[in-house]
This record gives C-alpha cells, sequence and structure tokens, in this order.
C-alpha cells in the first residue's frame, strides 16, 4: 500500500526543520492531507560506564522544563566527508 504526493505545499522552512502539507491519493482512490515534518539528519549514542546508562539533562522550550536524554546532536552541513559513527 503507497500513497502518491499529488501536490506538495510548504509551510515552513528554518534551519533545523521544514514542515510541508501533502496533498494524497490513497490506495482506494480518495485525497487526503498529510503534514510532514523533515528534521535535519542527527545522531545519538547510548553511553554505557560501569553497566550504567549516561544521560545529560537539557532545557526543551518545547516542554517548558529540563528533560533528561541520552547525548544526542545534529550533523553539521559542513562537515560532508564525516560519517555518522564518527
Amino acid at each position: 500500500m503507497k500513497e502518491i504526493i499529488i501536490k506538495s505545499i510548504p509551510l515552513y522552512d528554518g534551519k533545523i526543520v521544514k514542515l510541508n502539507r501533502n496533498l494524497v491519493e490513497l490506495p482506494n482512490g480518495k485525497l487526503a492531507f498529510r503534514e510532514v515534518v523533515k528534521h535535519q539528519q542527527g545522531v545519538c549514542i547510548v553511553p554505557i560506564l560501569d553497566d550504567n546508562i549516561l544521560f545529560v539533562t537539557q532545557y526543551r522550550s518545547g516542554a517548558e522544563k529540563l528533560l533528561l536524554e541520552l547525548p544526542a546532536g545534529l550533523v553539521a552541513d559542513e562537515r560532508e566527508d564525516e560519517t555518522l559513527e564518527e
């Protein structure tokens, strides 16, 4: 089952995320809208020290509080020669 994109309407084009509203044709022939968020590529690690998983705290504006997270970050655009593992 696959949806066919008929039209993609850009709603927001930011530094980290892009938001499109896609008009799609469903497998049954009906039309529907899909809101699609595309995020800049990122990586995450699971650091383990002495059988303990290490976390970091970071303030997140959307949640309006400190959150406990695994260490993560965005992949720099200017480092095209860098692999995700690096």
